[in-house]
């Protein structure tokens, strides 16, 4: 009997023990991971903090520049907050946003049509492509234009901006041929 109730009592001091070290485990593995989330998600980082990266290049008639913009999103992601601006020649610039690039890279072709239809109100028109879409902006009137189904086909290629080799560029036409963009979803 008195053995009996030894083993019962050791049972229960050894299930205790187990018990108060998985306990000590959770709570270790448990702050380790709060910090480690806390490392990981950035912290006290700040997006309105990060600096805007600018890289543009001069349209072709010369009465103007587009300067695309890229801020990080994200302090481990590859995500990045976009932007256009457009600086005509005797105008107010205009700032365009563009939908968040959550692909990591930005390589976005640029075209420009240019209306040369005399009966024609001058239409000027940039289009953006990247994997993510299509962006159409009226650089006359500095906006960003939705109907897709109602541009010309006939668009020039005239560079692309690339950030593939680490520094965001813009690389013309002249120095680097177009290249077809993977859209996401076409795998």
């Amino acid at each position: 009997m008195q053995q009996n109730r030894l083993i019962t009592i050791g049972g229960c001091v050894l299930i205790g023990l187990l018990a108060i070290i998985t306990l000590g485990f959770i709570a270790v593995y448990g702050y380790l991971a709060l910090v480690g989330s806390l490392m990981f998600s950035g912290g006290d980082w700040n997006v309105e903090q990060e600096p805007w990266v600018e890289v543009g290049f001069v349209l072709p008639d010369e009465k103007g520049r587009v300067i695309f913009m890229i801020q990080t999103a994200h302090p481990t992601l590859a995500e990045y907050n976009r932007k256009i601006r457009i600086e005509n020649n005797g105008k107010e610039p205009v700032t365009l946003s563009l939908p968040m690039n959550t692909g990591g890279s930005n390589m976005i072709n640029v075209y420009q049509y240019i209306s040369s239809s005399s009966d024609e109100e001058n239409v000027k028109l940039l289009r953006l492509e990247d994997s993510q879409g299509e962006y159409i902006i009226d650089l006359v009137h500095g906006k960003l234009l939705e109907d897709e189904n109602n541009f010309p086909e006939d668009w020039v290629y005239l560079g692309r901006f690339d950030d593939r080799l680490a520094e965001l560029k813009f690389y013309s036409a002249a120095e680097t041929p177009e290249e077809e963009i993977d859209k996401f979803g076409d795998n």
